[in-house]
């Protein structure tokens, strides 16, 4: 059974957790997220500067979990530098499922 999100799936589910505090999986730091038409803002409680991530980015990083499995950031820095941002949503995300 294939767990991989689709990007309709992974956008909507990033929608719906607008507004809520959440935290980095590996070292708990703070952010947001915000989706914005086809762009998701990565807003760290540090820093308060959004970082967007393109559709493009995120597909890219959906594909390469779904051909390795892996929630590991190093392999996604050279899709993202949202990374860790983008696999705590993808583990909320899975951990949503039944």
């Amino acid at each position: 059974m294939n767990t991989t999100p689709s990007w309709d799936a992974f956008i909507e589910f990033a929608r719906g957790l607008a507004g809520k505090q959440l935290a980095t999986y590996a070292r708990g730091k703070p952010f947001t997220i915000q989706v914005v038409g086809d762009t998701i803002l990565y807003t760290p409680g540090a820093t308060g500067a959004a970082r967007p991530q393109p559709r493009q980015r995120t597909e890219m990083c959906l594909e390469l979990y779904e051909k390795t499995g892996s929630l590991n950031t190093h392999h996604y820095q050279k899709i993202t530098v949202n990374a860790s941002y983008f696999l705590t949503v993808l583990r909320l995300y899975l951990a949503s499922r039944p």
